[in-house]
């Protein structure tokens, strides 16, 4: 089966060739379980139960996106960070990692830049792609 994993998709082309390695290792190991906590989509489970006899189980999706009742805005102190009153903050969090689609975001802040250099875009999190300073 064609991996489409996070190792299977890696950068590094060593990585890559243990992907379906992996997968296999993983699914291996999912078969001694009841439940399964997924943080991608079910469909990307559900669609190798088949393929991977796993028994059937209970799989449950939890989410992995902003949830406004759960995380409130605080006020952050800008200057002790390195930034002016006057800069808005798009904060991102997440692993860094081409297969994320970091270069889109990136891609897109420069354009907007240009109009709003005011707007300042902020990683968090660590991953093979990590940088310490792209603009």
């Amino acid at each position: 089966m064609l991996s489409v994993n996070s190792i299977g998709l890696s950068k590094y082309k060593l990585l890559r060739v243990f992907g379906d390695i992996y997968e296999s290792l993983l699914f291996k190991n999912l078969k001694k379980f009841n439940t399964i906590l997924v943080a991608s989509s079910i469909n990307k489970i559900t669609s190798k139960e088949k393929y991977y006899k796993l028994k059937k189980c209970s799989i449950i999706q939890f989410p992995t996106r902003f949830d406004p009742e759960i995380f409130k805005v605080k006020h952050i102190d800008k200057i002790s960070l390195g930034f002016t009153k006057e800069d808005i903050l798009l904060i991102t969090t997440g692993r860094l990692s081409n297969i994320k689609g970091w270069r889109l975001l990136i891609d897109s802040y420069r354009i907007t830049y240009l109009e709003k250099p005011t707007l300042k875009l902020v990683f968090i999190g660590s991953g093979e792609d990590e940088y310490k300073r792209i603009f």
